[in-house]
């Protein structure tokens, strides 16, 4: 009686293992009317947004699913500021006043990226605004397999991708052409440049996430954890800077005991020696400074915050309903936005919010708890330019399977035995472009 239940047995075990490592994301609606939001607010900046004048920011927004009906209103008024239908892989563009708060409504997932300013190389004004940030998945987290987004400009840099898991990659442009194909190993990085304000689609055998890096622009990133949301273990992103005068910082703040390495990634993959490691408690954080560029994996034995940058910009992140977070607020302070309403505490006072609620926070190490998914927009006090894609409260919950773990000394083999091949399409070519910005009518 037991070898006829042999086969279904091993059957089932392998099923089991197979959804737990394929990939696919677990995607949790949050309460309400079943539509998708966005919200974020449109501060000013000391340079006028290059193609559309001053007084103005970019609000793009990039359709992944044709028919995509989106909606933007004023947050604080409830007025209606514009409509439309965008289709998958159409660019539509609203010019959004400064000082705006906001919120768009779409009945499909899109990506958004709110950006101001201009960019300038040098002392030269060269393009429209660009800045460090995460492209969102069209699933709306960070770690997914698909991703369709308008790029911004790098400046002798990259648009950086990393591999979660071992994938091929394949970016393709507005006419389904494809201009990029790299082989990434698990824990490895690959880099193209790509035509500002253009919308791609970058497809991938497994999961990847995919990094604005630009040279010279201002840095200021909450890093997406690579199981999703923004707090976890595990998580990839560029240390460093290009500019000789100035270094990005990286800040790592525990949200519990944890020990934390951070290990660099070569051209041949991911070191398998850490270059810094710390013991942390819960609220206690650790930055590192380093004046050359370097790919990174930060690693942690329990859960942490990452955070890039000197600032200069603005980036968007959120908590998941139930999570406790110790996090670092720039200079220019935070907006809490509650999709729906939430009960609060920060830093020991409780606060209620109601559905599209705003709640400012000054600078500084807050301590948030909150029984419901919210959206945090963290800004600098004075931003010449600024670039970040939004995230939605759908994109916030989305889950990843873990990724696997990272090769110890004498285990390379496992994750790069094509680290030779890989070294010809992870080149950064660093060539300056002069561009345009496309201007909205």
């Amino acid at each position: 009686m037991i070898m006829p239940l042999i086969k279904p047995l091993v059957i089932a075990v392998a099923l089991l293992f197979i959804f737990m490592v394929s990939g696919v994301p677990q995607l949790k609606s949050p309460a309400g009317d079943g539509g998708i939001s966005f919200y974020g607010y449109a501060p000013s900046t000391v340079r006028e947004t290059f193609g559309i004048g001053a007084g103005y920011a970019y609000l793009d927004i990039i359709g992944v699913n044709d028919s995509t009906h989106v909606k933007i209103y004023d947050l604080r008024s409830g007025v209606q500021l514009d409509e439309a239908t965008v289709n998958r892989m159409q660019l539509y563009t609203y010019r959004i006043p400064s000082g705006t708060y906001f919120r768009v409504e779409a009945d499909k997932m899109v990506s958004i990226c709110l950006s101001s300013g201009t960019f300038r190389g040098d002392t030269v004004n060269i393009g429209p605004p660009t800045a460090e940030t995460f492209y969102t998945s069209v699933d709306g987290g960070f770690a997914g397999r698909e991703f369709i987004f308008m790029a911004l400009e790098t400046y002798q840099n990259q648009i950086s991708i990393y591999a979660v898991e071992d994938s091929q990659v394949t970016i393709y442009n507005s006419t389904g052409s494809a201009v990029h194909q790299l082989n990434l190993n698990a824990y490895s990085q690959g880099g193209v440049q790509l035509r500002a304000r253009t919308v791609y689609r970058l497809v991938s055998t497994r999961r990847v996430t995919v990094e604005n890096a630009p040279n010279q622009a201002p840095a200021l990133t909450y890093a997406p954890s690579l199981t999703g949301g923004f707090t976890g273990n595990t998580f990839s992103m560029f240390f460093g800077y290009f500019h000789p005068q100035i270094t990005y910082s990286l800040t790592i703040i525990a949200q519990e005991r944890s020990t934390v390495k951070v290990f660099g990634i070569a051209a041949t993959g991911i070191s398998t020696t850490p270059t810094s490691e710390v013991s942390l408690d819960a609220g206690e954080s650790r930055t590192f400074s380093v004046r050359t560029a370097l790919p990174a994996v930060v690693q942690a034995t329990g859960r942490v915050l990452v955070w890039e940058g000197p600032g200069g910009s603005l980036t968007f992140m959120g908590l998941k309903g139930g999570e406790d977070a110790w996090l670092q607020v720039p200079d220019g302070g935070g907006i809490i936005f509650s999709p729906n309403p939430a009960s609060l505490t920060i830093d020991d006072t409780p606060r209620t919010l109601g559905k599209d609620g705003i709640e400012p926070i000054p600078p500084g190490l807050h301590r948030i708890t909150t029984n419901a998914t919210i959206v945090l927009e963290l800004v600098s006090a004075s931003m010449d330019q600024y670039a970040a894609y939004l995230v939605s409260p759908n994109g916030i919950e989305v889950a990843y399977p873990a990724p696997p773990p990272i090769p110890a000394a004498g285990d390379m083999t496992t994750y790069y035995a094509a680290a030779g091949a890989a070294v010809a399409v992870v080149a950064v070519v660093m060539v300056l472009r002069r561009r345009g910005g496309r201007r909205v009518s």
